[in-house]
């Protein structure tokens, strides 16, 4: 089988519906889902996966009380109102600064679980956090950084052709 792009159109073209709307099989229209943006979804499935392990660790690692639920709760809108922001406020900014910001997140996040267990010291806690901020930092400006030098490298051969 060809995997030319015009091989493709055709086999894709195949398959189409011939009404104009969404339809299944049988005729009838599909329910479609809202579509939601990956500036909302990510800091969303973060802050999700977040508050549960908020809430097991401020639990104790035990059962989970209301205060307990509160304080996830809260952590994890905190969390995901501030993923939103920094991921709004990344474009068009050097990739050293993006790192800076989500370094400093990640810190500050996995800096706060970890104080939430009541057997870790505040110096472990703060040990944790400035290492896991050092290689989300590291990793984030290696990403930028390339992401930057191959958006620039397409301009220029834009250009010149």
């Amino acid at each position: 089988m060809s995997t030319h792009p015009t091989a493709l159109r055709r086999l894709s073209s195949r398959h189409r519906s011939r009404s104009s709307g969404p339809s299944s099989r049988h005729g009838g229209h599909r329910a479609s889902l809202p579509r939601v943006s990956g500036a909302v979804a990510v800091p969303a499935a973060l802050a999700v996966v977040y508050c549960l392990y908020a809430a097991f660790v401020a639990g104790d690692n035990g059962w989970s009380t209301g205060l307990t639920w509160l304080i996830a709760l809260v952590s994890a809108a905190v969390l995901f109102v501030l993923c939103y922001a920094v991921g709004r406020w990344q474009h068009g900014r050097q990739s050293e600064t993006v790192a800076v910001a989500y370094a400093v997140l990640l810190g500050v996040a996995m800096g706060y679980l970890l104080s939430l267990n009541s057997h870790r010291s505040v110096m472990s806690s703060t040990g944790v956090a400035l290492l896991s901020a050092l290689a989300f930092g590291a990793s984030v400006y290696y990403i930028a950084h390339t992401n930057m030098q191959n958006r620039r490298a397409r301009r220029r051969g834009r250009r010149l052709s």
